[in-house]
């Protein structure tokens, strides 16, 4: 199909930058930057591996909140913050989790 996958891009370089580390909600804050090289004249999107964050926006060549999907298995399941363990989510996808 039309559909584009990991192999229409090479990964150049990227940079983490950590902003801050909350130990009492156990989260980490900050950006990465990735700078990557096209494979083909007619990408249309970059499919990257973001489970288990946030992502609040996506700036592509200095043009800020460009749209973007965000579909991690993970939230879905354990949407409630007091879930948000892999126990929890390891039960769930098993099945052997019973909700009172």
């Amino acid at each position: 199909g039309s559909d584009k996958t990991e192999e229409d891009y090479e990964v150049l370089h990227q940079i983490v930058s950590i902003s801050s580390v909350n130990f009492t909600r156990k989260s980490i804050s900050g950006f990465t930057e990735l700078t990557i090289r096209p494979l083909s004249d007619t990408i249309t999107f970059v499919s990257l591996n973001t489970q288990q964050t946030r992502i609040y926006n996506v700036t592509v060549d200095d043009v800020q909140d460009v749209k973007f999907t965000h579909d991690d298995p993970f939230h879905q399941i354990c949407g409630d913050p007091s879930k948000r363990k892999l126990d929890y989510f390891s039960d769930e996808i098993s099945g052997s989790h019973f909700k009172e």
